[in-house]
């Protein structure tokens, strides 16, 4: 039966209450949307609103609804189009309800190694010179495509006065990449394939192929890997199968996805050539329970989860503070302190755990099996220890940690995983020196340092560009807290524009500059501006998506002059950067422009390559409009000291309406709306407008 055929004749179906719903928005829909959406869905055919669950693939639903009699009318309706989802109903039987993750990847044999390394390092044959020539080429192409999509953009929205003021920008020569033959990559997965009739492993890296089939090609073939790596994952994978008995409660092969208990590795390097390596174990989550919309996205704490297992198990009430220790606490030795969720602690009540980023909240840790972990630590713990004392002299293996991927099952995207670890053996972090700064790689850490190659390079052109000045302020727009550490001691203080919370940035604590987290608060940017009487010096956007546009041009109304975009991944192969370019230059026209454009080479032989894009004030530009700053709530103009910018006396009839009570209704209306339309409804309503023309630069009328 196709999965887009409605089932009419119903007379013959098991007797279970389980349908399949298909459907290409279930995968790129937002959860409010989602949830929303379903629910007026059933009320509209008048069922009983079902149990969810989501399978393997994003686009497709299981349902357990609540009676047969619901199911027989579900499937006797006709396919029905809501707000442009067409939902197709499939039966399903009883001996196919597996929900678990399967792969359904096919291992290709042919194509042979050659094959495999022009998806890795399709230049590779060619002249590095030549390389590099070619990529600054697809550069400027881009670049030139971006001014003529902005003119057309800008021309539309009438905002182009006497003439256009081009986004032509300067080149500057390319900066090599410090090797020229593979960009010896220090942070990324090694795969695992395991030879069924012979038990034995293999390590490598999985190429895929646009049909989804790939390519495995072998550790020693993958030349765009640090010998560092290689050498580690060579050894560990001799090691493995000659101890091979030593896993023998899990001794166990899939054979058709090659996998086994050891499923992939993960690597970074240090200053020294120092190893961290992170091992990755399967986890087959037990999630058998279907949820009421409601729960899809509701958070559950690791900490309680663990807690409440280790209570029942040890058969007393206790508290779990493993998330309590904060690894970039440093002993007067240099070193950081080894936390209790670490096995070189002992553990006498059980081994302890911590997520990615220190998240201890995230849907998927309903899922989180404590006593699968703990049996699978029971026997990894003294496998990898003793890998680590045989080899950490020779291999210069830093530390080791374990991993598993928890999945949620849910119809949310960005909801659907998280990663738990745990530290076996060894030291806890590599290090990394920028330009005399120590920026520390954690492997839980994902969000604290860029994993691309050339990335202290790129932090050090930006500290050139930027000019910072101790007695001034930047602004920095970025995911990755590092960037704020480096440039934290080379000015007065930094405005971090990120939702994230200062609770997460433990590492701010050590640092002798301010870190004055904003987000995309405008009340708290007002308060800031106010406070210091001058714009921030300079604004760093790592990646043109990080932040909102109407934040960069409020920072532009106050008078900001320069803006360094950092864009470190633009393929040759593919116009990434046209858009996002466009974005910025129709955002900020006409009182800054593209001036100069840095190129940094990160991928020889590949098809990457870095760019810092430099907006600098635009002499042809008209004035800005006259500045307005509302006044803020009294808990925040409170704080302000006597030098600091008033704010703009309002007339007493418009300041009357500025802080009249909307009508609830109408307020209850925008509040939903807000909520559905995500960060696209920040720049819309009262809250989120930036100048009287919307789009422009103008006064302000909303606070925040």
């Amino acid at each position: 039966m196709s999965d887009h055929d409605d089932v009419k004749d119903v007379s013959k179906l098991d007797d279970n209450l389980f349908v399949k719903l298909k459907c290409k928005a279930f995968g790129n829909k937002q959860n409010y949307d989602f949830k929303l959406t379903m629910r007026e869905f059933f009320e509209g055919m008048n069922i009983p609103e079902p149990l969810f669950k989501l399978n393997d693939s994003p686009s497709t639903l299981t349902i357990k609804m609540q009676t047969l009699d619901d199911k027989k009318r579900l499937l006797q309706l006709s396919n029905t189009e809501k707000d442009q989802w067409v939902i197709y109903k499939t039966p399903v039987t009883a001996s196919l309800l597996d929900f678990h993750v399967h792969n359904d990847w096919v291992r290709t044999i042919t194509g042979a190694r050659e094959g495999a390394l022009d998806m890795v390092q399709p230049h590779r044959m060619i002249p590095y010179e030549t390389q590099l020539k070619n990529k600054v080429e697809a550069l400027k192409s881009y670049v030139s495509l971006a001014n003529w999509s902005s003119e057309l953009q800008l021309k539309a929205e009438r905002k182009i006065g006497n003439k256009y003021i081009s986004n032509i920008p300067t080149f500057d020569e390319p900066i090599k990449s410090p090797k020229e033959s593979g960009a010896w990559s220090e942070y990324i997965w090694i795969d695992l394939e395991y030879d069924v009739k012979n038990n034995q492993a293999e390590a490598g890296v999985r190429l895929f192929h646009a049909n989804g089939n790939y390519y495995f090609l072998p550790i020693e073939d993958c030349t765009h890997i640090s010998p560092e790596i290689i050498a580690v994952a060579e050894h560990f994978v001799a090691y493995l199968n000659a101890n091979m008995d030593d896993l023998k409660e899990f001794k166990g092969v899939n054979e058709e996805n090659k996998t086994g208990f050891i499923q992939r590795l993960r690597c970074s390097v240090g200053d020294k050539g120092e190893v961290m390596l992170s091992v990755m174990l399967p986890y087959y989550s037990n999630d058998e329970e279907f949820a009421p919309l409601d729960v899809f996205d509701e958070p559950v704490s690791l900490k309680e989860i663990v807690a409440g297992y280790r209570s029942k198990q040890n058969g007393e009430t206790q508290s779990d503070e493993q998330m309590e220790v904060d690894p970039q606490e440093e002993l007067k030795t240099g070193k950081p302190k080894i936390p209790d969720w670490s096995s070189e602690t002992g553990n006498p009540k059980g081994y302890k755990f911590v997520a990615k980023d220190f998240q201890d909240c995230h849907p998927s840790f309903r899922y989180f099996d404590v006593g699968q972990a703990d049996s699978h630590l029971n026997v990894a713990v003294p496998f990898l220890t003793k890998f680590y004392k045989e080899n950490k002299e020779k291999l210069r293996i830093h530390g080791i940690y374990t991993n598993w991927i928890v999945a949620s099952r849910r119809p949310s995207e960005w909801t659907r995983g998280s990663r738990v670890y745990h530290h076996v053996c060894g030291e806890l972090r590599t290090t990394k020196s920028v330009d005399g700064f120590p920026i520390h790689k954690f492997p839980f850490s994902w969000s604290f340092a860029p994993t691309t190659p050339n990335s202290g390079i790129l932090l050090e052109q930006l500290a050139k560009l930027v000019d910072i000045k101790k007695n001034l302020d930047l602004a920095i727009s970025c995911e990755y807290r590092s960037v704020f550490l480096f440039f934290a001691k080379k000015c007065r203080n930094i405005i971090a524009l990120n939702e994230m919370s200062e609770e997460n940035w433990g590492m701010a604590k050590n640092t002798k500059t301010r870190i004055i987290f904003t987000g995309h608060n405008m009340k708290k940017i007002d308060f800031e501006y106010r406070k210091s009487g001058e714009p921030p010096a300079a604004l760093i956007v790592w990646g043109v998506g990080s932040t909102r546009i109407n934040v960069i041009t409020r920072l532009i109304g106050f008078g900001l002059k320069k803006i360094a975009v950092v864009i470190d991944k633009v393929p040759d192969y593919k116009n990434s950067l046209t858009p996002e370019l466009t974005k910025m230059n129709t955002k900020v026209y006409p009182y800054l422009s593209l001036k100069r454009i840095i190129p940094i080479d990160c991928d020889p032989g590949g098809s990457l390559i870095s760019m810092i894009a430099l907006y600098e004030e635009n002499p042809e530009a008209p004035p800005l409009p006259p500045l307005v700053l509302r006044r803020l709530d009294p808990e925040l103009e409170c704080q302000l000291p006597p030098t600091a910018i008033p704010p703009t006396p309002l007339k007493p009839k418009q300041d009357a309406e500025d802080n009249q009570e909307p009508d609830p209704k109408r307020r209850k209306l925008f509040e939903d709306n807000f909520s559905s339309q995500g960060s696209r409804g920040a720049t819309k309503g009262r809250g989120g407008g930036i100048g009287a023309v919307r789009g422009g630069i103008g006064p302000v009328r909303g606070g925040g």
